[in-house]
């Protein structure tokens, strides 16, 4: 399956020196981490049920399905550096899991989704100890969110809305690593 992903230059480089990447949780932002590991922790899960999680991989490698969704689009104006690496790779499809970028947001948030916004899937949410927790508020915990999974069921199922793909211009996906020789090729963002 070809994806793109947008990497920084140290770990293009460090996937062409060594031959292999993945996301260690040292590497990432506390801030950011404490804001959303909620919703990354959900993904973590559909990755693991589709793919099996190396133990050193600490969260999943972020790429596009379709070239479109991130060539010519707004979405990486605001990178500063030129440093950045678009990396087409080839991976097998039984490692890869795909998903609506727009609908992605909707799992960060800690929101659900509806075909019509029904005053009833709002109600599901409204624990205001839940928000606390999703948006960092309340320090993370596995045990939390397992707690969380079983209290909010309904929420936590609705956001599997964002694996359907079929006619969307905005396709992630993702993966636990990269190695070399997945590259076809790549190219530095101008």
């Amino acid at each position: 399956m070809k994806i793109f992903t947008i990497q920084p230059k140290p770990v293009f480089e460090q996937l062409m020196d060594i031959g292999h990447y993945y996301t260690k949780e040292e590497l990432i932002e506390a801030d950011w981490l404490k804001w959303n590991r909620c919703g990354y922790q959900w993904m973590i899960e559909r990755l693991s049920e589709k793919s099996n999680k190396p133990e050193y991989c600490a969260f999943p490698v972020w790429g596009w399905y379709n070239k479109k969704a991130f060539v010519g689009s707004n979405y990486f104006k605001n990178y500063t550096d030129d440093n950045r690496y678009v990396i087409e790779i080839n991976i097998p499809q039984k490692n890869v899991l795909l998903s609506d970028f727009i609908r992605w947001g909707l799992v960060l948030s800690g929101d659900f989704w509806s075909e019509k916004y029904i005053k009833e899937d709002r109600e599901l949410i409204k624990d205001g100890e839940f928000y606390d927790f999703w948006y960092g508020e309340i320090e993370f915990s596995l045990d939390k969110y397992e707690h969380y999974k079983i209290k909010h069921k309904k929420l936590f199922d609705n956001w599997k809305t964002i694996f359907r793909i079929d006619r969307n211009e905005y396709v992630q996906a993702t993966f636990w690593e990269i190695f070399k020789k997945q590259v076809v090729k790549y190219k530095i963002i101008n």
